[in-house]
């Protein structure tokens, strides 16, 4: 009689034993991975399998690649056009969302900066946005959104975070104008860091600054910093002006020009602030020294030739005479404080 073949039944003991070890090994590396450094054996054993295993895996990435995108294709054909142009719509609103961001991130850094004009110079400010400008080679201002009802009046500096950009020039109830110190009847009293020598800086039509009438024997180096000498009253001393970029004239001439790039970005602001009140003093730093009693000691030597910072303008208001007046009383320009109400003088540094 042929005996019947019958299947044996697992044995349960010998998979129970099996498992209990696999979960106590288990342990024991998550034990030994999590208390030993990145020197370890564990982690040594598994930076070597990972090396032993990367081409095989790449080898494997390059195989499928074919099959994931023919697979892809047949999903995105799937897909219904509503579905198609949500998902465009949802990738514009991101792409918008992201630009936003990013501008207000952007304006936050630009007014955080202007935030630390107030305490560096120990002046009261405010602050204003540029709401139009005119900016050719004959008329370099910017029209920002304060005036006389915010205390603006002709003559206050204005600045962004890198430095000076000019000064009002006329006022209104809720506008100012400002003329900038690239404009040709611009100028600024100013003298150069390390040499000490002072003079106007002028505006000029390429938009540059140019410090006219400095002696020859002057010992001048670029990239030496301009700095305002606090003459006249309006600018506060110690303000980076610019730097010096180019010399011109001969060392064998009794002056020479220096040409000074404007510190600040003059032409290109969305925010600014406006220096209304307190008395300047500015803090010493690596990026503008302050030196307001050593600046004054020769106010008038480049002063009388070139006017003293004076700002034509056409304003023919009374405060702006008023400003004229006390620039030229320090030095300036001695035909700025009797001009009529049809173009009277700023005064401008």
């Amino acid at each position: 009689m042929p005996q019947l073949n019958t299947p044996q039944k697992p044995n349960r003991f010998s998979s129970t034993v099996v498992l209990i070890i696999t979960i106590v090994i288990s342990m024991v590396l998550l034990t030994a991975w999590s208390n030993e450094g990145d020197s370890g054996f564990v982690h040594g054993t598994r930076n070597v399998v990972a090396t032993i295993a990367s081409p095989f895996q790449y080898v494997g990435s390059v195989i499928s690649y074919p099959f994931r995108a023919i697979s892809n294709g047949f999903t995105n054909a799937g897909a219904s056009t509503e579905d198609l142009l949500t998902l465009q719509q949802e990738n514009e609103e991101l792409k918008a969302q992201v630009a936003q961001d990013q501008e207000l991130q952007q304006e936050n850094e630009r007014l955080t900066a202007l935030l630390g004009i107030s305490s560096r110079y120990n002046v009261k400010t405010t602050g204003a946005r540029v709401i139009s400008q005119s900016i050719d080679s004959w008329n370099r201002t910017i029209v920002i959104d304060k005036g006389s009802s915010s205390g603006l009046t002709v003559g206050m500096p204005v600045m962004n975070s890198s430095g000076i950009i000019g000064q009002v020039e006329s006022v209104s109830a809720n506008t100012a104008t400002v003329r900038l110190i690239t404009d040709e009847i611009s100028g600024v009293s100013a003298y150069l860091q390390n040499s000490r020598a002072e003079g106007v800086v002028n505006g000029s039509v390429d938009g540059l600054l140019r410090m006219e009438f400095v002696p020859s024997t002057t010992n001048v180096t670029l990239g030496e910093a301009v700095i305002t000498s606090g003459m006249g009253g309006v600018y506060p001393a110690g303000m980076v002006v610019g730097y010096v970029s180019r010399i011109e004239g001969a060392s064998t001439d009794t002056y020479r020009t220096i040409i000074v790039q404007p510190a600040a970005n003059v032409e290109a602001n969305e925010e600014v602030v406006v220096l209304i009140g307190g008395e300047a003093s500015v803090t010493v730093s690596e990026a503008d020294s302050s030196s307001a009693g050593s600046a004054s000691a020769a106010g008038a030597t480049g002063a009388t030739a070139t006017g003293e910072d004076t700002t034509s303008s056409t304003s023919g208001s009374d405060t702006a005479s008023a400003d004229a007046s006390s620039s030229a009383s320090a030095g300036g320009s001695s035909g700025s404080g009797s001009s009529s109400g049809s173009s009277s003088s700023q005064g401008g540094e």
